[in-house]
């Protein structure tokens, strides 16, 4: 039951339509998406450029404070700068192993309800303990502003 109202709570709005009498949210055409590959009918890589089957090209350089710029626009009024090419279809992050082991006892959760209706209490007791020293406080600052 809560799924649905909440999956009903993010379609409403694909559905409901605002003020131009167009749909408040939805999703692009398959004209307004750019195309994946170079070799789709985009333009060419720029001269220079490392080539790629499938990727994209951006432009890295360092300013004169020493900043470092990323642009897929070719910068203007800087003579050094480098040509990026990145594959798109591969995967540039490297994974890392992860270790395997064995669950020791000393790893495994409690079998025991970690908050127990006692221990909620006393967490209850300790915040209403902490407004009081809050509020305190708070009367404390306000009489010392009020006495300057």
């Amino acid at each position: 039951m809560t799924l649905s109202i909440l999956g009903g709570a993010l379609a409403l709005p694909f559905f409901m339509d605002n003020r131009q009498g167009e749909p408040m949210l939805s999703l692009p055409k398959l004209s307004d998406l750019p195309n994946v590959g170079l070799d789709s009918g985009r333009a060419a890589l720029p001269d220079g450029a490392p080539s790629v089957k499938s990727g994209e090209v951006f432009y890295k350089w360092r300013d004169q404070n020493g900043r470092m710029h990323f642009s897929n626009e070719k910068p203007v009024d800087v003579a050094n700068y480098e040509i990026v090419a990145v594959d798109t279809s591969a995967n540039t992050i490297q994974s890392i192993p992860v270790e395997e082991h064995s669950d020791t006892e000393a790893e495994k959760a409690p079998a025991e309800d970690v908050v127990s209706v006692s221990n909620a209490m006393k967490v209850m007791e300790d915040a209403k303990a902490v407004q009081q020293l809050m509020d305190q406080r708070a009367e404390a600052m306000k009489a010392m502003s009020e006495s300057e």
